[in-house]
């Protein structure tokens, strides 16, 4: 933290970005940038207006030293978080027509925008936007099914969409996660709940002191060895999407396009009894199913081969995807790349003993370490860094978890929350899995060059998942 003069006559507040933030704003393209983006939906009697939302931000957001960055503008360098004094969230927040007769498609439009739209460093602007709309509750086709019937049974007759984003240097998908938590009437309530686990965990027995430092070391050691090696090997993997991305990428208007689609039908704990059944994660449930779509894109395809393997990226959340009590809002991600048997032979039991591996790797840590050091280099190096480092990478798996209770903005009901990770610089599709409540969203961001449909893609992830359902 720094206190640096801004003028002769009053000094202003300013904070050094991280290395992940950093290094994601550097490394970024004019084709992937880097700024999650999402949006929610809300039912109850009465919308939410622009000037009550402005309001929420302003008394549950930016009033929380904590989430300093969303009332600080970023040096052109990108070195510095500069605090803009007497900041309010008007500012940003705008309202929007809302959609009603494109619906799905005008949202997708919209987050579109968001997603490829960059923001201007150096300007006395924060790094965030956000805009709302208001209409009859089902309008939009957002909310559909037994989320509207019920909507309707209780009254709640009017809808709002809130569309958000911010640059990747601001905060991470979980920081994101954490404020809308924050923006909801049960953030308290969450709060406590984290404070409980913490306070659980401290609780177990741990072993002597020495002897866990002793044993961390070994497997720091031994496993950046392993890490090393494996992507040494994995450097050889082609991706079958490099040849029609290299086409797509010389036509600017198409770089600016994206294929995005989101299919929320499945419920948590259902998801949970399948993946128990079959003795594997949730992570390595969807991972399995992701990758049995993308081959099915593949042998579909005219112009792709179906390699032997295909090659992912995992960004991992060093606290386990909370934001602990007292953490400022941040970039506390690593990465870990992996790579998958392509085949009908290869089960959800393979998946997950490869996920295992990885997972009990440092690979996160050292990748974490790695960007530390990356971000000290001039920028010029950053995107060759980043195009060395995804060689081969098909598609980035992000998991957000959010928090197991049912959210409400003033008393009206959160629906849905949407989320859209941008893939790194290289990789041409994004998934992220999510959870929120007992609802499971999994959402595609990717390049028109590799998923042209993306309902299609998502349809397929589904298919695989009832396949795996249904299976006894």
């Amino acid at each position: 933290m720094l206190n640096s003069p801004h003028s002769q006559k009053q000094s202003t507040l300013r904070r050094r970005t991280t290395s992940v933030g950093r290094f994601s704003a550097t490394s970024e393209t004019s084709c992937n940038l880097s700024i999650p983006s999402f949006f929610i939906t809300l039912s109850g009697e009465t919308p939410i207006t622009y000037t009550s939302l402005s309001s929420l931000f302003n008394n549950r957001l930016l009033s929380n030293p904590q989430n300093h960055r969303l009332k600080s503008y970023i040096d052109s360098n990108i070195n510095y978080f500069t605090e803009i004094e007497n900041f309010t969230a008007a500012t940003v927040v705008k309202p929007t027509i809302h959609p009603v007769a494109a619906g799905r498609q005008e949202i997708f439009h919209i987050m579109n925008n968001y997603l490829t739209s960059p923001f201007n460093f150096g300007s006395t602007k924060p790094l965030w936007d956000c805009s709302i709309s208001s209409g009859l509750t089902g309008s939009s086709k957002i909310i559909s099914g037994a989320k509207l019937a019920d909507a309707l049974a209780n009254n709640r007759t009017f809808e709002s969409l809130i569309y958000f984003r911010a640059h990747h240097v601001v905060a991470d998908g979980v920081s994101l996660a954490t404020a809308l938590c924050d923006l909801s009437d049960e953030a308290g309530l969450i709060k406590d709940d984290i404070k409980a686990e913490i306070r659980k965990r401290r609780l177990k027995k741990h072993s002597n002191i020495i002897i866990k430092f002793c044993k961390k070391l070994m497997w720091f050691l031994c496993g950046s060895l392993k890490v090393g090696l494996s992507q040494l090997s994995m450097m050889l993997i082609q991706s079958p999407f490099s040849a029609v991305r290299s086409g797509a990428t010389t036509h600017a208007s198409a770089s600016r396009e994206r294929t995005l689609a989101f299919i929320d039908s499945i419920t948590l704990s259902e998801a949970r009894m399948v993946a128990k059944r079959h003795n594997v994660t949730l992570n390595d449930l969807f991972t399995f199913c992701i990758s049995r779509a993308l081959q099915k894109l593949i042998r579909e395809s005219r112009t792709l081969t179906m390699p032997k393997k295909l090659k992912f990226a995992l960004p991992v959340h060093l606290y386990g995807g909370v934001t602990l009590p007292g953490q400022s809002m941040g970039n506390r991600i690593g990465a870990m790349a992996f790579a998958l048997d392509t085949g009908e032979e290869v089960s959800v039991q393979d998946v997950s003993k490869v996920l295992t591996v990885v997972k009990n790797s440092p690979s996160a840590i050292l990748s974490f370490m790695g960007t530390k050091v990356i971000s000290t280099l001039p920028n010029m190096f950053s995107c060759s860094i980043m195009s060395w480092v995804t060689t081969g990478t098909v598609c980035a798996i992000s998991n957000v978890r959010g928090p197991p209770r049912q959210l409400h903005f003033e008393g009206r009901k959160v629906e849905n929350v949407v989320g859209f990770l941008p893939p790194p610089p290289g990789v041409p599709i994004g998934v992220v899995i999510s959870s929120f409540s007992d609802s499971v969203t999994l959402t595609v961001n990717a390049e028109k060059a590799a998923i042209e449909n993306g309902n299609e893609f998502l349809s397929d992830v589904f298919i695989e998942y009832e396949k795996l359902r249904l299976h006894t």
